[in-house]
């Protein structure tokens, strides 16, 4: 019995997790329901409600899963990652940019979830050897991004309290003047 729950918790976990959602609705109506829910979402100030949240990311994920050619698939897993990395989805959010990366190379803000991979390393998991990679790549292979600087300057803070980059900060402004 106990082994069986053991498996029973590892496919609902899957299931969870997976962008592989099926459902009945049709394409139509999962982007009329993505609409309504990013309005209703995104136009307050307040905090996102957790299961709104949850809600809105698997929505993504189904369109995805419907419509993978399309150019909004990315786009929609680039704002899937970015509301579960709000809502405390770290482990979905680092799944969706990993997504991003091998199924949509060319996807012109790829650098954009190859950054958030190195800002989720360093922030969420304390992995700060993995970040130093995710940002140099976006320095080596993106240049031009205007994540570059950004990585650039995570890769110098890398590991420094905040006050410690404060202190950094009135160093470096104090040498300027």
């Amino acid at each position: 019995m106990k082994r069986y729950l053991h498996y029973l918790g590892i496919a609902l976990l899957f299931t969870t997790f997976s962008c592989n959602n099926s459902s009945t609705e049709s394409k139509e109506s999962l982007t009329k329901a993505i609409k309504n829910l990013e309005k209703e979402l995104f136009s307050s100030k307040k905090e996102i409600a957790k299961e709104k949240a949850k809600k809105i990311v698997n929505l993504y994920c189904e369109y995805v899963d419907k419509k993978p050619e399309t150019k909004e698939a990315p786009e929609y897993l680039l704002k899937a990652a970015d509301v579960a990395m709000h809502t405390n989805q770290e482990v979905r959010a680092m799944d969706l940019l990993n997504k991003i990366q091998k199924d949509y190379p060319s996807f012109e803000e790829i650098d954009i979830a190859i950054f958030l991979c190195g800002h989720l390393y360093e922030d969420y998991f304390k992995n700060l050897k993995q970040a130093k990679i995710y940002y140099n790549k976006v320095i080596n292979e993106y240049p031009n991004s205007q994540f570059s600087d950004d990585a650039k300057s995570a890769i110098d803070n890398l590991g420094l309290t905040p006050e410690q980059m404060l202190k950094k900060f009135m160093e470096k402004n104090k040498n300027k003047q």
